[in-house]
């Protein structure tokens, strides 16, 4: 017998009927990457950045994201925002300590 997606559920023995809840299962574990536009507006900017609707206003009223704005409405490159989120990185532990190394070996001549 051929399982389409039409055939009722009452023909179906519970072996086939295990065999398509399994073939589904395995069709649902290939994980969807979100689609994300390279422009986009507010709302979406809110879903990325976890900005309020207000707070995002009020960064471009005072140039603190980089915008566009086009027929009245805000528009943002989806590049220019995810550069302006990771702006201003912390070091951590590690970095900052290797980085002072490096600055003493140079201050000392390559001297340890």
């Amino acid at each position: 017998m051929i399982i389409t997606n039409e055939t009722p559920l009452t023909f179906l023995t519970v072996g086939q009927l295990i065999s398509v809840i399994n073939r589904s299962e395995k069709k649902d574990q290939t994980p969807v990457k979100p689609q994300i536009p390279e422009i986009y507006g507010v709302e979406k900017l809110q879903q990325i950045s976890g900005y309020s609707r207000a707070t995002i206003y009020a960064k471009t009223s005072k140039n603190e994201i980089p915008y566009f704005k086009r027929d009245g409405k805000l528009i943002f490159r989806h590049a220019d925002i995810i550069e302006w989120l990771t702006a201003n990185r912390k070091e951590t532990k590690e970095e900052a300590a290797k980085n002072l190394d490096q600055k003493l070996i140079a201050r000392n001549g390559g001297q340890k």
